[in-house]
């Protein structure tokens, strides 16, 4: 593993909390002046799959352990999670949020990641039940006795259908052997109308849908060919060459890189080289990188160091295995030319 990402993975070990869970921040600026604590389930469980490529360290297994643990407990009388898991009780009655699609569908999916025993065709039974008469997934789940509190309820959206959600609820079926045609189409349109800049209030970046894309090529190619793989490596291109940290963060790029290697699409000629090296420039002295919005909710931003942190590492790692593997295709293709 290169020097970057050991010290991005030590980073990540010497902030892992007590309990198991990684530290969030929220913050009602972008840059996160004046951030507070939150602690939620989905920054753990996002950490977790990025963490994939480096799974064969014994220290990030015992880490991975410990997170693990720690999402099974939050798991609520529901048989999912909600964004702010246990720690919700100790919130004010206006943060109770009922159980939601995007968190459940990505700790499940992390726990396939990380082989972990777990009653996954119970679970698909029940999420699959999440789909409104399209058959798409709405984010909320209902019918759990959780619901909005009267003062936010009217400002609530209870059938709003988010792409990068059905992207990791698709993943997470695709995973098991199951293809959810509905979802499938949905998401297809979403490309083709290059629909990436999402109006939802949970995603504001490109990079998150097409993050949450890679991760389905990654089992299932078809995704990122054709239109589809144009339509994508349109955005892809233009995130990895913006110049501009304040219009396009590091974070960003660190999912758009993942996303292109999971997702086995070809870029400009040094397009990822010169994104990844603008990545190692903005590694800070103790290891970690600087915290930038992954998700918002109620104006707020949520992200963390940790989180940034993990998804260069995961960029970096891929990275070196798909240079790993080019060394030995590429002499096999010219062994192989008349």
């Amino acid at each position: 593993m290169r020097e970057e990402a050991m010290r991005g993975v030590r980073f990540l070990l010497r902030r892992q909390l007590p309990s198991g869970e990684f530290p969030t921040l929220s913050s009602n600026e972008r840059s996160f002046i004046n951030a507070q604590a939150q602690s939620n389930v989905f920054t753990t469980a996002v950490i977790l799959h990025a963490l994939r490529p480096v799974k064969e360290d014994p220290a990030v297994r015992a880490a991975a352990r410990r997170a693990i643990e720690w999402l099974k407990a939050q798991r609520d009388s529901s048989g999912f999670w909600t964004f702010w898991g246990r720690a919700m009780r100790n919130r004010p009655p206006e943060d109770a949020v009922p159980p939601d699609v995007d968190c459940s569908a990505c700790i499940v999916g992390v726990f396939k990641d990380w082989d972990v025993d777990f009653p996954y065709a119970a679970c698909l039974r029940a999420l699959a039940g999440c789909r409104n008469e399209k058959g798409l997934f709405g984010t909320w789940i209902h019918g759990t006795g959780l619901d909005w509190h009267p003062d936010v309820a009217p400002f609530i959206d209870r059938q709003d259908v988010d792409p990068v959600v059905n992207a990791n609820a698709a993943c997470l079926f695709q995973r098991h052997g199951r293809v959810l045609p509905e979802v499938t189409r949905y998401l297809e349109d979403q490309i083709l109308r290059r629909r990436f800049h999402q109006p939802s209030n949970y995603y504001v970046s490109p990079a998150v849908f097409l993050y949450a894309l890679g991760k389905l090529a990654s089992d299932h190619p078809p995704w990122t060919e054709g239109e589809l793989g144009k339509a994508c490596r349109e955005v892809l291109t233009s995130l990895l060459t913006a110049t501009d940290p304040a219009k396009v963060t590091p974070l960003e790029k660190a999912m758009a890189l993942s996303a292109a290697f999971k997702g086995s699409l070809p870029l400009p000629k040094g397009a990822a080289d010169r994104a990844l090296a603008g990545l190692r420039e903005l590694q800070a002295a103790d290891g970690g990188w600087e915290a930038h919005p992954f998700h918002s909710f109620y104006f707020l931003h949520y992200g963390s160091r940790e989180l940034t942190t993990a998804l260069a590492v995961e960029a970096l790692a891929l990275k070196e295995e798909h240079d790993k593997r080019h060394a030995v295709l590429e002499p096999a293709a010219a062994s192989r030319r008349p």
